[in-house]
């Protein structure tokens, strides 16, 4: 199983972009522990309502993404390192 972390623009907002050969997650930071993608790679389907747009998350965040269910405080310092890179939860 190959899996990955990478850093993205989403939005025009930093992002980090998860995944192995089954799901692929997209988290933006900056708003808060919300996953606002997770897709099922294999049938190409989107599981989570998605935004279209920056604005249209932004007005009415309670209808996309899902919490992820461990908040940035139970990571040590909301920081952690994967493959020689270091990712942070927070600004």
């Amino acid at each position: 199983m190959t899996a990955y972390i990478e850093e993205i623009v989403c939005f025009n907002e930093a992002a980090i972009r998860a995944g192995n050969e089954y799901l692929e997650v997209v988290l933006v930071p900056k708003w808060g522990s919300n996953l606002i993608s997770l897709k099922w790679k294999k049938g190409n389907l989107e599981l989570l309502r998605t935004p279209s747009t920056k604005e249209e998350y932004i007005s009415k965040p309670y209808l996309y993404g899902i919490p992820i269910l461990f908040p940035p405080n139970r990571i040590d310092r909301g920081e952690f390192t994967y493959n020689q890179k270091t990712y942070r939860f927070y600004y």
